[in-house]
């Protein structure tokens, strides 16, 4: 019988291909998303509703004991437990982390040199220069950055589209799509591929821990590392 799970990500596939066909979509795919850096209480609007979002689906998440189910948990095959799933995102950070960093290098370098395609960075660092924003609101893009992203982007491609998926599919195949769509969401070529690696990466690390806490970890570290080295000026 159809798993409601298969409902969920169905429902989730969708929304993100109506965006991902929707006006000027592929345009601020490869040449830049906004223009201008949008006025401070538009930003905290969007910004608040993106937060409640995630305590939206996270109390679903809850609520509907989508962590925890018999197919999936059973004395064969068991859950890691709170603090070694949190161990286990960290150690893999690393290896994770060097190996993104490695693949935007080579896709950056491709774009830049042999397809002659304009590069550009994600929004958020232009908005944390210190000429764009006050620091009252670069410390709440820093707070959304490293903590609410990791928590929000993990609950939905993984705690929800990538469980879904593996009720349908092999489970390889699933983290390939989620994978896909988690990178396809950030409108940006330049990281396309590694981060279509980061959401593979993730989602092996949820298969392989039956916890959600393991990819939050390592997407955590990943998006705090990330952010020291761009504000530090090591990357830009």
């Amino acid at each position: 019988m159809p798993s409601r799970y298969n409902i969920i990500h169905a429902l989730a596939l969708t929304i993100v291909m109506c965006a991902a066909v929707s006006k000027n979509f592929w345009h601020n795919f490869i040449h830049g998303g906004f223009t201008q850096p949008p006025q401070v209480p538009v930003l905290l609007f969007a910004l608040g509703c993106q937060v409640g979002l995630t305590l939206l689906l996270l109390l679903f998440l809850w609520a509907s004991t989508l962590f925890r189910t018999r197919d999936e948990v059973s004395a064969e095959n068991p859950r890691t437990p709170p603090l070694k799933a949190i161990e286990f995102g960290v150690v893999a950070f690393a290896p994770i982390c060097l190996m993104a960093f490695g693949l935007e290098w080579i896709s950056t370098t491709l774009m830049d040199k042999v397809f002659n395609l304009p590069v550009h960075g994600q929004d958020l660092i232009e908005w944390l220069k210190p000429e764009t924003y006050p620091l009252s609101v670069r410390l709440v893009l820093i707070f959304i950055a490293v903590i609410e992203a990791p928590l929000l982007e993990e609950a939905l491609f993984r705690g929800v589209l990538f469980r879904g998926l593996t009720k349908a599919m092999p489970v390889f195949l699933a983290m390939a799509i989620s994978g896909f769509v988690f990178a396809l969401i950030h409108v940006n070529a330049a990281t396309l591929v590694p981060l279509w690696y980061l959401g593979v990466a993730f989602a092996w690390l949820y298969w392989r821990t039956k916890s959600i806490l393991a990819p939050m970890t390592a997407h955590l570290l990943f998006n705090l590392t990330n952010l020291v080295l761009v504000l530090s000026g090591v990357v830009s």
